[in-house]
């Protein structure tokens, strides 16, 4: 695993006419906590269980810092912050140095990170427009070290793209599906069996036939689940610890 001095001196080279600005932004961690449906001290207390005080997050397309700059309060806790552009604000308290200017629209962008860089990667609301499944999810699985975690969404992902998703199979095996609102957590394979090998829901948005397909068991739960807002987890496991993250 790399050490904090070497993704500082990662952050210094992979930026582009650095500017810093004051525009402040509305995200903050506990819009996070609320979004994601996660309480952080519940985690940094579970990873240090499996790795010790010392940590290093990652808050994927960081909002100008500010959340990451937040994280930094944690003691033992180095946080960096990635975007495609150059958005750091002089308010978010986070230094340039913690800043990586890597796009995740873009597979070769990212991989100025190195494999292996952070225990705990997150992201809200950042994955959306024009980034993939197939191709995002992969590179925060290799961006996290065993037995680190990443916890995030996508906002414009439609949860039918996990029938045709192509993901290879270690990383299909650590992805997890969790209703933030409802209590239910799902591997990949467990919900698009449970879900996604049924056409009926589909039938049910393309046909408006409400009526009939309501009935369904299967159609409830699933319309259920998808109120709930679901998030992403990777537990990103070498075998040598049960998922220590579950019940977080």
């Amino acid at each position: 695993m790399v050490t904090v001095d070497q993704l500082e001196q990662i952050a210094l080279q992979s930026q582009q006419d650095p500017e810093y600005n004051d525009i402040e932004c509305i995200h903050t961690l506990e819009f996070y906590e609320s979004e994601l449906g996660i309480v952080f001290s519940h985690y940094i207390e579970a990873l240090r269980k499996v790795f010790g005080q010392e940590l290093i997050t990652s808050n994927l397309n960081g909002h100008r810092g500010k959340v990451a700059g937040q994280l930094e309060l944690y003691d033992g806790v180095s946080s960096f912050a990635t975007g495609g552009d150059f958005f750091l604000s002089t308010r978010s308290g986070l230094p340039l140095e913690r800043f990586i200017q890597a796009d995740t629209r873009s597979s070769e962008s990212m991989k100025k990170i190195p494999d292996e860089s952070f225990h705990f990667v997150y992201c809200c609301r950042g994955l959306e427009l024009d980034n993939t499944a197939e191709r995002v999810i992969p590179e925060i699985y290799r961006m996290l070290c065993w037995n680190g975690l990443a916890v995030f969404d996508f906002e414009m992902l439609p949860v039918q793209a996990f029938k045709s998703l192509r993901l290879p199979s270690e990383i299909l095996d650590s992805l997890y599906v969790v209703g933030r609102n409802c209590a239910e957590r799902y591997s990949t394979r467990d919900f698009c069996e449970m879900y996604l090998e049924h056409d009926t829901y589909i039938r049910l948005e393309v046909a408006g036939e409400t009526s009939e397909l309501d009935q369904s068991l299967n159609v409830r739960a699933f319309k259920r689940f998808l109120r709930s807002n679901p998030r992403f987890e990777i537990f990103k496991s070498n075998g040598s610890i049960e998922n220590p993250y579950l019940y977080v």
